[in-house]
């Protein structure tokens, strides 16, 4: 179970452990953001100081229409005490936990200053997570790829059809942010 607490501005706020290429940790204190539908944001300094590796150029469509472009890095993430290979965007805002981080849990918070917030499995989700040597790494979910321009066929036909699926379904009040690839 990860606990955090509810602030002043009425924001739920947990506690993140990020790891840097080098094998240092920093300690993160990141924004339950339901508007957020990737993984996790952190500023550019953060990226800088972990030595965190880029991976793509990503692009969010926010809800008044604009699509900015901000950069993909992987880390990895204590979560619910798993170490996880994960996503991590960069950006000039207050590092945030977006819902992909939060899939099959469970978040409650009280919504006053100084009010407990807890996030936990779900009870009747399986597991998102599958053993990498001693690493966790997030089942795929298709957060790398960019929409098919045609109906793929063959073994690739699931994976095309779950994507587009997964992408008309993340709209939300601040907006959607998928992936496109750019390497």
């Amino acid at each position: 179970m990860i606990t955090g607490h509810v602030n002043a501005d009425y924001e739920a706020i947990v506690v993140d452990n990020l790891h840097g290429r080098r094998g240092e940790t920093r300690r993160l204190e990141a924004v339950v953001d339901t508007g957020l539908s990737g993984f996790l944001t952190v500023t550019p300094a953060i990226v800088t100081e972990l030595a965190l590796p880029f991976l793509m150029i990503g692009r969010a469509i926010l809800a008044d229409g604009s699509e900015p472009r901000f950069l993909v890095h992987s880390t990895v993430v204590l979560w619910d005490d798993q170490s996880v290979t994960d996503d991590v965007e960069a950006a000039d805002t207050t590092p945030l936990v977006g819902m992909r981080l939060l899939e099959r849990y469970r978040l409650c918070a009280e919504a006053h200053d100084g009010g407990g917030v807890t996030i936990q499995p779900c009870a009747d989700s399986p597991s998102r997570l599958v053993p990498i040597g001693q690493r966790y790494r997030l089942r795929p979910c298709l957060r790398r790829s960019s929409a098919p321009s045609s109906p793929p066929s063959g073994d690739k036909a699931p994976v095309a059809s779950e994507l587009l699926r997964r992408l008309t379904s993340m709209t939300s009040a601040v907006g959607i942010i998928w992936y496109t690839c750019r390497r």
